[in-house]
């Protein structure tokens, strides 16, 4: 166990003084302390001495004794533990308990054939009455399976879904299976042809849906990547690809009439391979094309300059649409407040923050348009918003919730989470949400400014503590109350409610304990690596590398010492002259102490050993040795995970391409779904989660088999 004496002789000397300034005996000041770092009544919170109260006037002999209770009833409560985790049913988990706290990001505006906007998010799709503005939604708690990075409509008036990795039908009321894609390809992109034909582009083909199987075409470039696809009148597929370079990008626009590619090279329309924003098939039969500051209309065989507005910036773009009538839209893309743009016969109309549009979220304005029934709408910064006289109005009911981009979830209760935006992306100014009650509370950028933020974890009070490159700070609720003035990188508390924190790999490490109304530091040896860290039930830190290095780590006599199960390892390569390293996204402590870790997949972390399996797996050690899992075992066949999570009853979460749980033997999964994120579960049982779905609650308390 890690040498703390020194550490707590310092404790034990700021209890004497504090004990004497409140007239209590030394044990009673430190059950006192350890009752106001777990958060066990004390009604000061995270500064108070709530707790201290009731201690001040009783010295009772049962301190004594009370080590021996503690100790036997943690015995008994680990056998129990054990035999429960051996022989436990595993949890069902129905996707009516799934909840969704906040959204994931929104992607797309789409004019759908049956006259409705369906607004397209990542997790939801919101279907809008043009007519009446009645909204109807659809999201991950109606089907865990649900997720969109992209839509198009149906000629039949319902939806494509494009989820990267398949396409599905959306009817209007449910999500159809999906339609996989080809083996190795993924489908960012999705339309469908006049003739009711599915396409699909991403990577470096395009795919045409004949009969039940895709006929793959590839693009005129083996290096390009497919960014945008249009369907024309006649049948025709529009892609636009780019290759990318080390300081440049090559855009391509191409169209494959059926039997071949026609390339639209500079010398059909000047310019057109740089910065190709958007395409839009036009009702004529044509298309028309956004780049840089420009926009082209091409009626089949002539281009047209529609001297488009001037932009803002060489980086900035236009998005496009067109209404029944052909009359054309832009929506600004780029470092501005949020612009759209009507080409009336006079020329263009441009609407601007004067008429109602939303300002810039991060000084960056994306703005998609569908057009229906009459109505115009635009998906901007903060919601979705409808021209009406004019001037443009916020449709209720679509207002943008905060979205996270790269996010730590700490889960306190069922019912109150902590999220954090690692790296400190700002939504309005915001990078740290209060989850409570079904509402979403910020605390502004103002209360920290500058601070790009790293890591969060909660005391057992529900008080967040956060880790930054300036600091480890608790939030008070009023403010910001320093514990120390190191930077770190991530941080954890322990069972005895002290708070470690590690900063970049070969710098610092400590550890933080309350004193009274203050936090003592002592700083432990410097760790070989960096990532998330955990403490284990000896109070023993571990440290899992999130970037290459050497692996996992613990503290123990004053060394950090390798951990990385012997199973996983493999001998480098013939002339790799490197020795292999592992990279473990997460790693968490189950309550019987048991540590579980997850492996990335070793092919991607390192070319230089050739693993038997070769997904990601799952560690679990017991204190003595190690049992790892694999694909062989239920996992996943995933290259890396997104979360890990024990509930504390012991059940195992794993996030990545679906969630699963372990039932003492093999993984199973509870539900196919994918961006979850990181997870976190409460004292209550409650599992949060959080990543590019959004931010959601899955209760685990639901019915046993």
């Amino acid at each position: 166990m890690t040498d703390l004496s020194a550490f707590d002789r310092r404790l034990s000397d700021a209890l004497e003084r504090y004990a004497a300034e409140v007239d209590v005996t030394v044990d009673a000041a430190r059950v006192a302390a350890g009752a106001a770092a777990a958060g066990h009544g004390s009604a000061g919170g995270l500064l108070g001495g709530g707790a201290l109260a009731p201690l001040a006037t009783r010295r009772l002999p049962w301190l004594v004794l009370a080590p021996l209770f503690a100790a036997l009833a943690l015995g008994l409560a680990l056998v129990g533990a054990w035999l429960f985790q051996q022989l436990r049913p595993l949890p069902v988990v129905n996707p009516s308990i799934v909840e969704v706290v906040t959204d994931g990001r929104d992607v797309d505006l789409v004019a759908g054939a049956d006259g409705k906007v369906w607004l397209v998010g990542v997790s939801r799709l919101v279907s809008i009455d043009p007519a009446t503005l009645a909204l109807r939604r659809w999201d991950v708690a109606d089907n865990p399976g649900f997720v969109a990075w992209a839509a198009a409509p149906a000629g039949d008036g319902g939806l494509w879904v494009s989820q990267v990795d398949g396409v599905a039908r959306f009817d209007g009321t449910r999500l159809g299976a999906r339609i996989a894609a080809p083996s190795g390809a993924i489908l960012p992109l999705v339309a469908e042809g006049p003739d009711g034909t599915l396409w699909a582009a991403g990577g470096n083909a395009l795919f045409r849906r004949v009969g039940d199987a895709w006929q793959r075409i590839d693009l005129p470039r083996a290096d390009a990547d497919a960014l945008d696809l249009a369907i024309d009148t006649r049948g025709s597929a529009w892609v636009v690809s780019a290759v990318y370079g080390d300081e440049t990008v090559d855009y391509q626009l191409a169209r494959w009439d059926g039997s071949a590619w026609r390339d639209v090279r500079d010398t059909d329309v000047r310019g057109v391979d740089s910065n190709i924003s958007s395409i839009v098939a036009l009702p004529d039969g044509g298309i028309a094309v956004a780049w840089d500051a420009r926009i082209e209309r091409f009626d089949g065989s002539v281009w047209t300059d529609l001297e488009a507005p001037p932009l803002y910036g060489a980086a900035d773009g236009w998005l496009l649409a067109v209404d029944a009538d052909g009359t054309m839209w832009a929506g600004f893309d780029g470092s501005a407040p949020s612009t759209v743009g009507r080409l009336d016969p006079g020329g263009w109309r441009l609407y601007g923050t004067a008429d109602g549009l939303p300002a810039a979220i991060d000084d960056w304005s994306t703005t998609r348009i569908a057009t229906s029934g009459g109505s115009t709408f635009v998906l901007a910064s903060d919601g979705v918003y409808r021209l009406v006289d004019d001037s443009w109005v916020l449709v209720a009911g679509t207002e943008r919730q905060p979205v996270l981009r790269d996010a730590r979830v700490a889960a306190v209760s069922a019912h109150e989470a902590w999220a954090l935006d690692v790296g400190g992306y700002r939504f309005n100014a915001t990078y740290l949400w209060h989850f409570v009650d079904g509402t979403a509370q910020p605390v502004l950028e103002s209360e920290r400014p500058g601070i790009i933020l790293t890591d969060i974890a909660v005391l057992r009070d529900g008080t967040p503590v956060v880790a930054s490159t300036e600091d480890v700070a608790a939030w008070t609720g009023s403010g910001w109350l320093e514990l120390d003035q190191k930077p770190a990188l991530a941080i954890a508390v322990g069972p005895d409610g002290r708070v470690w924190a590690v900063g970049a790999a070969g710098t610092s490490s400590r550890v933080l304990a309350r004193s009274g109304e203050g936090w003592l530091r002592m700083d432990l040896p410097r760790p070989p690596t960096s990532g998330r860290i955990i403490v284990d039930g000896r109070g023993e830190p571990w440290i899992a590398a999130s970037l290459y290095g050497p692996g996992l780590v613990r503290l123990r006599d004053g060394e950090w010492q390798p951990m990385t199960p012997a199973e996983v390892s493999c001998p480098p390569s013939a002339g790799c002259g490197r020795n292999p390293q592992f990279r473990h996204s997460n790693l968490a402590v189950a309550p019987n102490g048991d540590v579980w870790v997850t492996i990335d997949a070793i092919g991607a972390a390192n070319q230089c050993c050739t693993p038997a399996d070769p997904a990601m797996q799952v560690a679990r050690f017991d204190g003595t040795t190690w049992t790892v899992y694999g694909t062989a075992d239920g996992l996943p066949a995933d290259n890396a995970s997104f979360g890990l999570a024990i509930t504390p009853e012991g059940t195992v979460w794993l996030g990545g391409s679906n969630l699963s749980t372990f039932d003492g033997r093999r993984w199973t999964e509870q539900l196919a779904m994918s961006g979850l994120g990181t997870l976190s579960a409460s004292p209550d049982g409650a599992l949060w989660a959080s990543g590019s779905l959004g931010t959601l609650r899955i209760s685990t308390d639901g019915p046993q088999q």
